[in-house]
C-alpha cells in the first residue's frame, strides 16, 4: 500500500523545520526581570525544546557586593501533589558573551554576586513539568559568604587592633563572613587598626594593595551605629582616603571591593592578599 501525503501537509512540515532556531541569545533578549524579595511564577508547561535552550530566562542586577539566596521550589497545586521538581541555573556573560555557570539547584543557592547583570534559567526535564515559584534575597544567614558585620566576629577584632604609627603598616587581607566591612561596599575582612588623635586636624589614610581594595574610617570599631567619617573604594588597587577629625580614638577598616577576581566571570567570595597602609596627621591651623 503506497502513502500519500497531501501537498499541504508537506508544505506545513517545511515551514515549522525552517523556522529559525531560538537562540540563548533570543532567550536572553525576552528574559523576565527578577527583582530582589519580590518572587515570580512560572510554568515549565510548553516550553520549545529546537535548540536545547529550554526553560525560562530571568535577568537579575545585582546592585551591591553580596552574597544572594536564590530560591526555587514548585507550585503545589490544590491537592498538594508536587508533580515536578524545576531546576535553576545562574549564569553571567563575559564581555565576549561566553557563559559562565556560576551555580545550580533543585531548592536553595547561595552565591557571592558583584554588581552586574546576571540570568538565572528555570528548568528541569523533558518528562515532568508544572508550576514554579522563584525568588532572590540577600543572604544574612550564618553561613552566607559574604553578610553583615557579626558582634562575635568583629568585637575581637577591636579589641586586638594594632596602632598605627609613622612606618606604614604591611598585612595579609583575609575575606571572612560576618568581619569588619567598608560601608561603601565590601566582602568583610579581619583588617582593623587604630589611630590616636590629639587635637583637631585632618586624618589622611593610603593603601597600596594586591587586591581591589576598600578603605573606611569610623569613629567606633563597632556597638553604637555611628555613621563611618568617611569610606571609599575604587576600581584599582591604591586608594586614598581623608577626613576632618576631633582629638579621640578612630578605627580604621581595610576591607576588599568586590567579592573575588572576575577573571573568568564567576565571583569567588574568597579573597586574600598583601596591603600596605600609612597614615599621615596634619594639625587644624
Amino acid at each position: 500500500m503506497k502513502l500519500v501525503i497531501p501537498a499541504t501537509s508537506l508544505a506545513l512540515l517545511a515551514c515549522a523545520h525552517s523556522r529559525s532556531p531560538i537562540t540563548l541569545a533570543d532567550k536572553e533578549a525576552a528574559a523576565r526581570p527578577l527583582q530582589l524579595d519580590r518572587g515570580v511564577t512560572g510554568s515549565t508547561d510548553g516550553w520549545d525544546w529546537r535548540d536545547g535552550w529550554g526553560g525560562d530566562e530571568f535577568k537579575f542586577v545585582a546592585r551591591e557586593t553580596a552574597s544572594y539566596l536564590f530560591r526555587v521550589s514548585p507550585a503545589y497545586k490544590g491537592d498538594s501533589e508536587v508533580r515536578h521538581v524545576p531546576q535553576i541555573e545562574v549564569y553571567t556573560l563575559d564581555p565576549k558573551r561566553g557563559r559562565h555557570t556560576i551555580g545550580n539547584t533543585s531548592h536553595v543557592l547561595s552565591v557571592p554576586l558583584n554588581p552586574g547583570v546576571y540570568y538565572v534559567n528555570v528548568d528541569g526535564n523533558r518528562v515532568d513539568r508544572g508550576p514554579y515559584q522563584l525568588a532572590v534575597e540577600i543572604d544574612t544567614r550564618r553561613e552566607a559568604a559574604i553578610r553583615p558585620e557579626d558582634p562575635n566576629v568583629v568585637e575581637p577584632l577591636c579589641a586586638q587592633a594594632p596602632a598605627l604609627g609613622d612606618a606604614p603598616a604591611l598585612g595579609t587581607f583575609q575575606s571572612r563572613s560576618g568581619g569588619a566591612r567598608a560601608s561603601c561596599g565590601g566582602t568583610g575582612g579581619g583588617a582593623i587598626y587604630i589611630v590616636d588623635v590629639a587635637r583637631p586636624g585632618r586624618v589622611t589614610l593610603e593603601a597600596v594593595a594586591h587586591f581591589k581594595i576598600a578603605l573606611e574610617i569610623r569613629p567606633d570599631c563597632m556597638g553604637r551605629p555611628a555613621p563611618a567619617l568617611g569610606c571609599t573604594k575604587t576600581d584599582g588597587y591604591d586608594v586614598t582616603l581623608s577626613a576632618p577629625v576631633g582629638p579621640g580614638r578612630y578605627f580604621v577598616v581595610v576591607d576588599s571591593a568586590e567579592a573575588g577576581a572576575l577573571e573568568f566571570g564567576i565571583p569567588d567570595g574568597g579573597i586574600r592578599g598583601a596591603f600596605s597602609l600609612k597614615v599621615r596627621f596634619d594639625g587644624a591651623p
